[in-house]
């Protein structure tokens, strides 16, 4: 257990100092190009954020842990954090990444402003975003370079950590309902239109109904149970990923170094 408290304790502490790594890096001037300006706090309302946290498994055996929260700011939209940390192994190569994302949402839960860290050796990726006047503008900074890219958009696109927000607006979500939004990935830097499809719904133990959705981007699909107001309880890709929603002690409880799992030999 000492070695499993080790682990999670070094990937948490990666999150953070990746995250903050990309915050000094990003912020620094780029002769022809002024770095866009980091996200400003000073906007939040005062209160404390319901953090939700997740198991995330790959094919029923646990792999590392997500978790995500969300904040009002006092234009009437939303501040919302996100963070991954996964651990396998494949061909005897132990792989940790880490994911760390924060974004401003307008009054209309769209995507204003974001920040996006990843760490997936050998790839470390950083960038920063500011949609203005039709334009999503991105910083990337990647192998010690920074290149500028402006993707044209007649709208304000939606990213994964708005969808929650976005759900939570709807006044009425019925089975059979198919959704198509602007959509952008930060991971791939790719933008298009995402479409959602209401596949049915789930009564809980509760007596509470939530939604089963399934989100279609690129051909990747991904199906989704949420409550009415937007909170994730389970997710599952087609690729064999999931998460769970748990306590936090229970998500951030990770296997034993000696027990990470080897994707390969689970999916062979």
């Amino acid at each position: 257990m000492k070695n499993a408290k080790w682990v999670l304790w070094t990937v948490e502490a990666s999150a953070v100092l990746l995250f903050v790594g990309l915050l000094l890096f990003s912020g620094q001037k780029q002769r022809g190009s002024p770095a866009l300006e980091p996200i400003d706090p000073a906007a939040f309302e005062l209160g404390i954020d319901a953090k939700e946290w997740f198991g995330v498994y790959f094919l029923d055996q646990k792999v590392g842990y997500a978790a995500s929260s969300r904040k009002r700011i006092l234009n009437g939209g939303e501040f919302v954090h996100t963070e991954a940390a996964y651990t396998m192994a494949a061909g005897g190569h132990i792989a940790r990444s880490v994911m760390a994302s924060t974004a401003v949402l307008d009054e209309d839960k769209r995507l204003s402003q974001f920040d996006f860290f990843l760490s997936a050796e050998p790839v470390r990726l950083a960038a920063r975003g500011l949609f203005n006047d039709g334009v999503l503008a991105i910083d990337v900074y990647q192998g010690g370079e920074h290149q500028r890219i402006e993707l044209p958009m007649e709208e304000p696109p939606h990213v994964g950590a708005s969808l929650p927000a976005w759900v939570g607006e709807q006044e009425l979500i019925q089975e059979g309902d198919v959704y198509t939004l602007p959509y952008f990935d930060p991971v791939s830097l790719s933008q298009r239109d995402m479409e959602i499809r209401v596949l049915g719904t789930e009564v809980l133990a509760s007596g509470e109904e939530a939604y089963w959705l399934e989100r279609d981007f690129g051909g990747a699909s991904t199906k989704t149970l949420v409550l009415p107001n937007g909170e994730t309880l389970r997710e599952e890709s087609a690729m064999g990923l999931s998460m769970r929603r748990e306590s936090a002690e229970e998500a951030r409880s990770m296997p034993a170094a000696d027990e990470v799992v080897d994707v390969i030999a689970l999916s062979g």
